[in-house]
């Protein structure tokens, strides 16, 4: 599913590469910090979708895999700082849920 988004991502993203990059400046700095994603800046946020996404929903497509064989099909699945929800659309992609929960400050 992301990477069909992100070529529609791309088509319609409404920032300069140098806004790009300065939002994605900031969006590393409150990773470092410690601090919540600023995901309400609509910069960061497409900073995020176009970097760092692609490589989040892999990773976490990657552990979903392992976990085939190994739970039921009435598993849910909370997650907590889901941001703008990368793992859930991994989790989907990969196991599918019947319940899903996310959760951010």
């Amino acid at each position: 599913m992301v990477p069909q988004l992100l070529k529609i991502a791309l088509e319609y993203c409404p920032y300069t590469p140098s806004q790009l990059s300065q939002g994605h400046c900031l969006l590393a700095q409150a990773y470092e910090g410690g601090l919540r994603s600023p995901f309400d800046d609509p910069v960061v946020l497409w900073a995020y979708i176009l970097a760092r996404m692609p490589a989040t929903y892999k990773a976490c497509s990657h552990v979903f895999s392992s976990f085939k064989g190994h739970i039921g099909p009435d598993v849910s699945i909370l997650d907590v700082g889901t941001g703008p929800g990368t793992a859930l659309w991994a989790w989907y992609d990969t196991l599918g849920f019947s319940k899903a929960r996310a959760l951010e400050t």
